[in-house]
């Protein structure tokens, strides 16, 4: 089997899923996306990667960071970028994610959130195929 097909073996639809309505749920603003960012970062750490925080020094507090996974030997390296940050909530049914008609709602579902959760289970599936 060729590397890429052992990768796909190792994707999880349903930890996708869970891990995206899970950092949907947390309300996370500009300048205030600490929360969500602790959602992937645990996420890693269930699956023995190994991740760190680099703070985001240009903002207030301790609210921001980029994570940084390490997956094997230096120096080869890939970046993935993305932001965890949404808009203010602007309706009455706030930030939590939802599910209908086979559909994710929620903010950051098709921003963002939803593509750094893909990035998360890709580099999870990566892990889970050494």
């Amino acid at each position: 089997m060729k590397s890429h097909q052992i990768i796909q073996t190792n994707l999880d639809f349903q930890r996708l899923l869970n891990l995206a309505v899970n950092v949907i749920d947390e309300y996370s603003p500009t300048y205030a996306e600490n929360a969500a960012a602790m959602v992937f970062e645990n996420a890693l750490i269930r699956e023995n990667i190994a991740v760190g925080r680099q703070p985001v020094p240009v903002t207030a507090g301790d609210k921001r960071a980029n994570l940084i996974v390490t997956l094997g030997p230096q120096p080869s390296a890939l970046m993935l970028v993305g932001h965890i940050d949404t808009v203010a909530l602007w309706h009455d049914e706030g930030h939590h994610a939802r599910i209908s008609n086979g559909k994710l709602y929620g903010l950051g579902a098709a921003d963002m959130k939803s593509a750094c959760t893909a990035m998360t289970e890709a580099i999870i599936a990566v892990a889970n195929s050494k």
